[in-house]
């Protein structure tokens, strides 16, 4: 488990088509230690990552160990990183996370 994050907090990698934008499909992403995130995205200590985050091709290899099915077609899609929670009553009820408010896992 992530250290220092919520068990509601879910991170997924959303794939977008580059000629219509649509958004093709989202997978959620094994717990991670948002430290490993912080300095991948190169972001500071205090940023929580819930935010959408572009994946580019440095970020291949890192995101390939978390899950070895991913694959990657930068010609055709383009992906992002973010944040839901998967349980909002518990979310409110914690104050979020590092004071912001991931948005639901069914928007």
């Amino acid at each position: 488990m992530a250290l220092n994050e919520p068990e509601w907090l879910v991170r997924q990698l959303e794939c977008f088509d580059k000629k219509t934008e649509e958004l093709l499909y989202v997978r959620s992403l094994p717990k991670i230690d948002l430290s490993l995130l912080q300095t991948e995205w190169e972001q500071q200590a205090d940023e929580p990552m819930i935010g959408a985050f572009e994946v580019t091709n440095r970020q291949i290899g890192f995101l390939s160990k978390l899950d070895p099915t991913l694959k990657f077609n930068f010609d055709r899609y383009d992906y992002f990183i973010g944040a839901v929670t998967n349980d909002w009553e518990k979310t409110v009820a914690d104050g979020g996370f590092m004071g912001l408010f991931p948005p639901p896992i069914d928007l």
